[in-house]
């Protein structure tokens, strides 16, 4: 099964990379400012709940959704170039 799947995690990760240096983006601006938003945002959840529990439920539904999304695109050809 890894045969399979490690083509895979080498688009994503080494290619998303070389697409922000295209852009003239950084890959360390880019991930810094989004740990500092999803900080924010788990803490301001945790002081509204008192719970890490709308967190823990987040995170287990984020996988299934990205699925659902990526499925969508897939479907209906969703490209880079918009068309």
């Amino acid at each position: 099964m890894r045969a399979l799947l490690d083509p895979y995690w080498f688009l994503v990760s080494d290619w998303f990379a070389i697409f922000l240096a295209r852009k003239g983006s950084r890959l360390e601006d880019t991930l810094g400012m989004a740990t500092i938003v999803s900080t924010g945002t788990i803490g301001r959840v945790v002081d509204a709940t008192q719970s890490f529990t709308p967190i823990f439920v987040g995170a287990s539904a984020a996988p299934v959704l990205a699925a659902c999304l990526l499925f969508w695109m897939i479907r209906r050809e969703v490209s880079y170039s918009g068309k």
